[in-house]
């Protein structure tokens, strides 16, 4: 049997992707452990499975917290038992600075895994660099969206006759939104922001929004793709670092959005600059807003990138990247 650690919810990337990733390799006798409540009790209990689980095949994924955790755990493990199988799936982007300040066991754990996944190719290339694994190459795993969610045309929906722009993220300073929200105060265009507000981000800006910029609160995911595709422009302006490669970028394709982004993390690699959209660089106002006047002005440059951005949305089918996922352990010699 295969013991599956992470968080699993429907809200969140990384509990969504582990979510669906579970959902698209379908094992057999699959045995889950749930790290998406972050209470003391919860922790304790998952560090409690892990050290005492008898199962011969682990798969771990989850955030930085909890690697610096488990993955001691799981290399005391495979010193003591060296037949044990085990994946590592790394989520987040800030990855390389993360290894090199780890201790010996994280390390060992990195080094010990019978296969280690990234979301993205430049993350795979500094890992993979960094000179830390013996025969092992870092499996470059996208992130990927549900089949449901994928686009069922080839054409979008009617434009709007002045664009929509929509932000879409948790509501946080680091995610770029006061950037943004700064910036359109000084445009003519509609702007509704998405997504939940988390306590420790000060919610004073709420009260000093322009007219043409509307809070909508929280959605679920499932909703998501009908929410967006009301819209003509997604806006991620993120600060952070350490993205990885985040779900909403894909969500936004396969509702036939142009995208408007940062240069931050791997955001260029996933977001070709005039084909997928524009990028601007990261924390810059006057270059935000230079991008969203000039495609504004394009009609048919957006028209043209929504088409793209549908069929780019194909190339991350949920059910394609856990497939290949699972065919990569079963050459590794797990029975699943």
């Amino acid at each position: 049997m295969t013991l599956f650690i992470g968080p699993i919810n429907d809200m969140g990337g990384p509990a969504i992707k582990n979510k669906n990733l579970i959902q698209g390799m379908n094992i057999k006798n699959l045995k889950l452990v749930n790290s998406y409540n972050q209470s003391i009790f919860n922790r304790l209990t998952v560090i409690f499975k892990l050290v005492f689980t008898r199962e011969k095949q682990l798969v771990l994924a989850t955030s930085s917290n909890g690697r610096k955790i488990l993955f001691p755990i799981i290399s005391l493990k495979k010193f003591v038992n060296k037949n044990l199988k085990y994946a590592l799936i790394l989520i987040g982007g800030n990855l390389k600075e993360e290894i090199q300040n780890s201790n010996l066991l994280y390390k060992n754990a990195l080094q010990n895994a019978d296969i280690v996944t990234v979301e993205t190719k430049m993350l795979k290339n500094d890992l993979n660099n960094l000179g830390i694994f013996k025969n092992l190459d870092c499996y470059y795993m996208p992130n990927f969206i549900a089949s449901k969610k994928l686009p069922t045309t080839k054409f979008p929906k009617n434009m709007n006759k002045v664009p929509k722009f929509v932000f879409l993220s948790t509501v946080k300073e680091e995610k770029g939104i006061i950037d943004a929200i700064e910036v359109f105060k000084n445009l003519p265009y509609v702007f509704d922001i998405f997504g939940p507000i988390p306590k420790s981000q000060n919610r004073d800006f709420l009260n000093h929004l322009s007219n043409n910029i509307h809070y909508k609160g929280a959605i679920n995911n499932d909703n998501v793709v009908n929410v967006l595709e009301k819209y003509d422009v997604f806006i991620f302006p993120t600060k952070r670092e350490n993205e990885g490669f985040p779900a909403v970028i894909l969500e936004a394709y396969c509702s036939g959005l142009a995208v408007i982004a940062s240069d931050a993390a791997s955001n260029s690699e996933i977001i070709k600059h005039n084909y997928n959209g524009y990028l601007f660089e990261k924390g810059n106002r006057n270059q935000m807003k230079e991008v969203i006047l000039t495609l504004s002005n394009d009609y048919k440059k957006i028209e043209d990138i929504k088409k793209n951005n549908l069929a780019e949305a194909l190339l991350y089918s949920a059910e394609e990247v856990s497939l290949n996922f699972k065919k990569k352990l079963e050459e590794s010699g797990w029975k699943i």
